[in-house]
């Protein structure tokens, strides 16, 4: 009599995600985002915006949770997009200019990250966009210093 194996679902879930080759972020990667860290503080600091008391600090906890699922949106939408060209640019600028002017301190952004590369890793977005994961990782170091442009500018 033939035997009949069952497949367990985590056992497959585990060897999807092992074919998977994710790239970590580098010791030099994360020097590149905290140095990014720094100078969106430094600039904020140089322009008078207190990051620690801003806009951003006194929405009420549902509307801080909301405005952090939208950032994240955004953020994907952004890397998913990261291409040469105008619309690019644009929607980097309008990104930076929403992150400036809600005053979001950067530990907040870094949040926004870290959340980003939870979704495009999960199982739902596998092999959806090709180089999404490498986009959404190499982003946020443009994004802020998008956000010290930004507030450059505006002096």
């Amino acid at each position: 009599m033939p035997q009949v194996k069952s497949q367990n679902p985590m056992e497959s879930r585990s060897k999807s995600a092992a074919s998977t080759v994710i790239q970590r972020p580098t010791l030099s990667d994360a020097r590149e985002l905290i140095d990014k860290m720094l100078d969106y503080e430094a600039a904020a600091l140089k322009k008078g915006v207190d990051l620690s008391s801003s806009r951003f600090t006194r929405l009420t906890s549902a509307d801080r949770q909301l405005l952090r699922a939208e950032l994240v949106a955004d953020y994907i939408r952004l890397s998913s997009g990261e291409t040469c060209g105008a619309s690019s640019r644009s929607a980097m600028q309008a990104f930076c200019s929403k992150i400036c002017d809600m005053s979001i301190p950067s530990h907040e952004l870094i949040g926004t990250y870290l959340a980003a590369m939870d979704v495009v890793t999960s199982d739902e977005y596998e092999g959806q966009a090709p180089g999404l994961i490498e986009s959404v990782r190499k982003t946020m170091p443009s994004v802020l210093q998008g956000c010290v442009d930004h507030l450059q500018d505006s002096e």
